[in-house]
């Protein structure tokens, strides 16, 4: 009985110390795991080829008691609106179909496929209010995006569509 109390005594005790701590007035180290998702409408040089895509993604952050901000992010890039004009005109026949390796008429799905890495490194400033762990982030950070146009045939075979003949036609960038 005296062990349970001494136990009970202990953790009360290590309860009230660390309601002492005020999360307003000391800053954090706080790690942290996010998960995304993201509608876009690409621009520029992407628009010419892809329609509107989606993405979904997963990062990890820290935050330390400096505030300094700092991370890795990847994401996942899927579309199914490809504008590739001529994509697969040296395979179709006069009619616009593609044969399969039967010389029957084949279904194809053409979509858009891709990922992104993004280092990610800022600062936050805690000039809006009493709270040290809060205020104005700022960030940057560096990344490589790839991308490519999957074609997908699964209920005809097609050796120009498979293994090595596929490069060229995805248009890996």
């Amino acid at each position: 009985m005296r062990g349970i109390l001494i136990i009970i005594l202990f953790v009360l005790y290590h309860y009230s110390a660390k309601g002492q701590f005020q999360v307003r007035d000391s800053a954090l180290f706080d790690p942290h795991v996010s998960i995304s998702y993201a509608s876009q409408w690409p621009a520029l040089d992407m628009d010419e080829r892809f329609g509107r895509n989606n993405n979904i993604g997963i990062g990890f952050h820290i935050k330390s008691k400096k505030n300094w901000y700092y991370g890795i992010q990847g994401t996942f890039l899927f579309g199914n609106k490809v504008k590739e004009p001529g994509l697969l005109s040296n395979l179709a026949i006069d009619e616009g179909f593609v044969l399969d390796n039967q010389g029957q008429l084949s279904k194809i799905s053409v979509q858009q496929r891709g990922f992104s890495v993004t280092l990610e490194g800022g600062k936050i400033f805690d000039i809006i209010g009493p709270n040290r762990n809060s205020g104005l982030l700022v960030m940057g950070g560096v990344g490589l995006l790839q991308h490519k146009i999957r074609l997908e045939h699964q209920e005809n075979e097609i050796t120009q569509l498979d293994g090595d003949y596929i490069k060229g036609y995805d248009r890996l960038s």
